[in-house]
């Protein structure tokens, strides 16, 4: 029998885990979790509660016995299964109580001795009172004594258990010991209060602390499924008046959940105080608030004085009573159950990051009350209320899941230790021990026989009393800086930078704290110097460097000692290298860019045009963009500055103001809601509002085009893009319309540009998209039997509703021509070009404006030839046609031949002789001639004889296109014959890009010619238009007009483009420049 009970002790004491980490002594049982704990204050034993155990440990946390919970209250249960939440030590009695979670909650006395007993029944009949212990919350703490007796104060929430086993929800009761037994017994049965079947079957308790003064016993719990903190106070004096008050206390703000609670004293007038933790879950922080007892006694006793001022308790059975009238009775004298309307609040002391569950203090000698805080993730942290100090900060529990528990933290005032409780494990914390802490800051600011014993190996630096520290330096007041961040790391070479440096710095004073960057002095701000950051303000320097930041800390004791740490930091030189847009409107609102390097320097940025800010949005290395301000009248021109700390930067262009946008008229008014089609807007200065997109709103909701709008050259017109609108009810629908200034995705809400608001109304409708009817009818064509006429009629809805300029068809990979457009039809005709001679079936695609692709069928293309009847006979009519028309060819190639000789061009052109004189110049009536004679001057134009036909319709539609022209060079223009219609010009490709703009290779059609001219055409570049001299880019293309021969260069016309940019349109030199051909090497 002794051998067997020897191995069980061996094999449990093997089992637990008792390790030293990092300088603390830990216990963790063999398996289960672990709920209460509680000191032995005469043996100094510690015990704690667990799944089916109690563990008694000595106060190094050896295992020094373990109890059965089943067996300490006589459960005859074969399998126990019991939660030890409740272990109370009566400190005027020989025994502790213990209540686990089985047999409803009963619990047992353990005496000194180590034996224990159950607590038994009061009555032959069964009685709830010596129920305790509850699977859902509970809370019990020992009061004064009652005659001999000691008196027990109970709250517990419901834990589903039959009714005639739950006792009352917070109730007195009174140990009372017969014959060497102990009972539990009701004090008084008028003095307890139990939840309504409403209630019980709810969470609607969380009973958390509990404490008593001389009158008046208190219980906190979070009420109302926890997001209520509730305080609750009941009168404990003998023949008195059923009486029961609770409050909501609250710490300010949304701090209503109470997590954590302590019983000391504050640092002013040593008064009990009640210290509390409130959570908010919204930004998971928590608040640490005080109440002093005697704050909290007057609070409830103002309460019973108006007590006309109550509610009814939601949670209670029962009838409840209160008094009609203020009192200033006793206030024990008079029966009285309610809720006070008020609450108790108080301002926090303390605020922190994340949930707090456990709270305890003690008063030092140099610090006065410090708190310790334990939170749910297993962080502890030590911290000074009155100064709002964090001095300790160490993760206990190694696991952020098994944190520490609520009331996990017990002070062992003798042994200066804290025992903290976390889910699986018990933690021994030393309180006068400096190893605890792993950093200086900590270390040098906690206990007065604490300092930080620097080697020279910052490896070896720890936190040691002054005596073990005797191989290297103590520091009891400095620590080594050390640097975290920079902020900026980089400024102007001209100075003036506020440069932020984080970290850890505790010196003596902030005037022992230098900084320096590239060996020269950076002044620093002592009023904003802490020991988490240090302000300085950089001097210029003449030159761009990358060198160290250097902040050194002086030690009074030891005068020769500089400690310092060093991070990088850069002096740049930012350059302003232009502006964009150069002119805006005199409403301001529109984003001004300044463009450069090396802008995002620096700790400040201001830009100003002219006296004014512009306000900053965002800046980079590479671009500043800010919002300009608002101006009285047009200008010229208005200085731009930018100032970067002490730079001052000057762009090399001014910024001008120039009249409001407005617009007089929008068109069309509807828009499908796939978007993708166009909206043009008319009015004046429509341009000075700069790059924008159009955006709409309706409701909450914002949509914005994916395209920049454009504009005229004389701002008169702008043409949008409509994005596709995500409008999820019925359409037609009214959108407001409204322009935004946005370059990226971060700006997209950033703000909006409206027009002034006397222009006309701007809101648009959205519409239904245009739908085909049967996408799946098929159309047959038959290339032997078709006529060149075929069209396609493709049916439908809403087709109306787009521009037909901005519906395409397609069957296949070939565009269909559009013939007609209504409601309800398109026609159009197909070319079948890409297939000719094949067979196949090709599909028939809708476009409508750029985002809408609809499917309006197919087409069975049948494009091989076939005859009757396929005969010898078919084969040789074929072979004589064919032999037939090349005989024919060969005649018109030989005709063409001698028409060419006649005439002298192509093959038979003449080469050219050098001859004096002949260029022909007939401005001025005058002519000089060489041998060659040439043509009239009149002829060179003859292309554009169609102006005379066509000239005075189209110049009076669009006279506004050439109101930004001389009056002269236009009347010149007309008179020579020199206008070209723009729907008579096609561009090509690209040839090649001057400083003025790029030329084009052209395609001119000539009244009365069948072929179309080759020309050249010259653009001018849309960028700064408003700026450019379109008056003297004409002039110098009408220089060209009065030279007539083939080897110089002559005017063909002008024409005015879509974007209302004048176009000079000129020869065509196949062979390109001479300056080229001269150029070139090979040549």
């Amino acid at each position: 029998m002794g051998y067997a009970w020897f191995c069980n002790i061996f094999s449990v004491i093997l089992s637990l885990c008792f390790t030293h980490l990092l300088g603390l002594l830990e216990f963790s049982p063999r398996n289960g979790e672990l709920f209460s704990i509680v000191i032995n204050n005469d043996r100094l034993n510690v015990f704690v509660g667990g799944h089916n155990k109690l563990y008694n440990l000595t106060k190094d946390l050896q295992l020094s016995r373990e109890y059965d919970a089943c067996e300490l209250v006589n459960s005859s249960r074969d399998v126990c299964d019991s939660d030890v939440k409740v272990v109370k030590e009566n400190i005027k009695s020989d025994y502790m109580l213990i209540c686990g979670t089985v047999a409803y909650g009963a619990c047992a006395a353990l005496y000194r001795n180590g034996t224990y007993s159950p607590f038994i029944d009061s009555t032959i009949n069964h009685s709830t009172a010596k129920y305790v212990g509850s699977k859902s919350s509970v809370f019990a703490f020992f009061g004064h004594d009652f005659f001999g007796d000691s008196l027990l104060y109970v709250a517990m929430g419901y834990d589903g258990r039959p009714l005639e086993f739950y006792p009352y929800t917070i109730s007195e009761r009174r140990v009372h010991r017969r014959n060497g037994i102990y009972q539990l017994l009701y004090y008084d049965k008028s003095e307890n209060y139990t939840m309504t079947p409403e209630t019980l079957n709810s969470s609607y308790f969380d009973f958390l602390y509990g404490f008593e003064d001389l009158t008046h016993s208190y219980f906190i719990s979070n009420q109302n499924n926890g997001q209520e903190g509730i305080i609750s106070q009941s009168c404990n004096e003998t023949n008195i008046a059923r009486q029961y008050i609770e409050t909501k206390i609250t710490c300010g703000g949304s701090y209503y959940i109470a997590d954590a609670f302590f019983i000391g004293s504050d640092n002013i007038s040593d008064k009990r105080t009640l210290y509390v933790v409130f959570y908010d879950n919204a930004t998971d922080t928590s608040r640490l608030c005080s109440y002093p007892q005697n704050v909290i006694h007057e609070y409830f006793r103002s309460a019973v004085w108006n007590c006309n001022q109550h509610l009814k308790i939601p949670w209670m059975a029962g009838s409840y009573t209160s008094c009609n009238q203020p009192r200033r009775d006793n206030a024990c004298n008079m029966e009285i159950i309610m809720r006070v309307k008020d609450e108790l609040s108080a301002s926090p002391v303390y605020l922190t990051a994340g949930r707090v569950t456990a709270l305890t203090a003690r008063v030092e000698a140099r610090l006065g009350q410090t708190v310790f805080i334990g939170f749910d993730n297993g962080i502890l942290k030590k911290v000074h209320p009155i100064t709002n100090r964090t001095l300790l900060v160490t993760d206990v529990a190694k696991n952020k899941t098994l944190g520490i528990r609520r009331g996990g933290l017990v002070i062992n005032d003798r042994d200066q230790v804290l025992y903290v409780l976390c889910k699986t494990k018990v933690v021994l914390f030393p309180l006068d021990s400096c190893e605890v802490y792993n950093n200086c800051r900590d270390c040098i600011a906690d206990l007065d026989h604490c300092g930080w014993c620097m080697h020279r190996s910052s490896n070896l630096d720890r936190c040691t009393k002054v005596n073990e520290c005797t191989s290297a330096t103590w520091y009891k007041n400095t620590c080594k800086p050390r640097i975290s961040d920079v902020f900026p790391n980089s400024g102007p070479t001209a100075g003036g930078t506020l440069v932020t440096i984080s970290g850890d710095f505790v010196a003596e004073s902030s005037s022992s704290v230098t900084v320096t960057i590239c060996n020269t002095t950076c002044e620093v701000n002592i009023n904003n110097t802490t020991t988490d950051k240090i302000q300085c303000v950089t001097n210029g320097t003449e030159r761009t460097e990358d060198c160290d930041l250097t902040v050194t800390s002086r030690d009074r004791v030891h005068s020769n000692y500089r400690l310092s740490d060093s991070a990088r930091y850069k002096y740049k030189k930012p350059e302003a290298k232009d502006i964009k847009p150069t002119f805006g409107p005199l409403s301001g609102g529109i984003p001004l860019t300044v463009i450069g390097l090396n802008l995002d320097v620096g700790s400040t940025c201001h830009v100003l045009v002219g006296d004014k800010e512009c306000q900053l949005i965002r800046r980079s290395e590479k671009e500043i963009i800010c919002k300009i301000p608002s101006w009285n009248n047009a200008t010229n021109a208005t200085d731009c500055n930018l100032f970067i700390d002490n730079e001052r930067l000057r762009p090399p262009n001014n910024f001008r103001y120039v009249p409001n946008p407005i617009v007089r008229d929008i068109k069309p008014r509807t828009f499908i809601k796939s978007g993708g089609t166009n909206i043009t807007l008319t009015g004046s200065n429509l341009n000075a509002v700069g790059p924008v997109f159009i955006a709409f709103t309706y409701g909450i909701y914002v949509q914005r085009g994916i395209k920049e709008c454009s504009f005229s050259f004389d701002g008169t017109t702008m043409i949008c893009a409509t994005p596709a609108m995500a409008v999820s009810d019925t359409v037609p629908h009214n959108v407001k319309t409204q322009f935004s200034h946005i370059r990226s995705a971060e700006d997209a809400s950033r703000y909006f540009c409206q027009p002034p608001s006397k222009l006309i109304d701007l809101d648009l409708t959205v519409v239904e998209d245009p739908k085909v009817d049967g996408d799946k009818t098929e159309f047959v064509y038959d290339a032997g039997t078709a006529n060149d006429n075929y069209t396609i009629l493709i049916q439908g809805e809403d087709f109306d509703f787009v521009d037909p300029k901005e519906i395409s068809v397609y069957v296949g990979a070939d565009a269909c021509r559009i013939v007609d457009v209504s409601a309800k039809n398109i026609s159009c005709i197909p070319s079948f070009s890409s297939y000719i001679g094949q067979e196949m079936k090709l599909k028939i695609k809708i476009l409508c404006g750029e985002n809408l692709d609809l499917s309006g069928g197919f087409v069975n293309y049948r494009g091989k030839l076939k005859s009757k009847d396929d005969t010898p006979s078919t084969h040789i009519t074929l072979i004589v046609s064919l032999v037939g028309g090349l005989v024919l060819f060969i005649i018109v190639i030989i005709i063409a031949m001698l028409f060419m000789k006649n005439l002298g061009i192509g093959l038979f052109r003449k080469k050219w002789q050098p001859v004096d004189f002949v260029v022909e110049y007939s401005s001025g009536r005058s002519r000089v001639q060489g041998e060659s004679s040439l043509e009239n001057a009149s002829v060179q134009n003859r292309e554009n004889d169609y102006q005379e036909q066509t000239f005075s319709k189209s110049m009076d539609e669009g006279a506004s296109l050439l109101s930004g022209i001389d009056e002269d060079l236009l009347q010149t223009l007309k008179g020579d014959n020199l206008i070209i219609e723009r729907d008579n010009l096609v561009l090509g490709e690209l040839l090649g890009q001057g400083h003025f703009g790029c030329v084009y290779k052209g395609y001119l059609q000539v009244v009365g010619v069948k072929e179309e001219r080759i020309v050249a055409v010259k653009t001018l570049h849309i960028d700064g238009q408003r700026d450019m001299d379109v008056n003297g880019f004409l002039k110098e293309a009408l220089i060209m007009k009065d030279f007539h021969h083939k080897h110089v260069m002559e005017l063909v016309g002008i024409c005015v483009g879509l974007d209302k940019m004048p176009l000079v349109v000129l020869p065509y030199l196949r062979h390109g420049d001479l300056l080229t051909y001269i150029r070139d090497k090979n040549n």
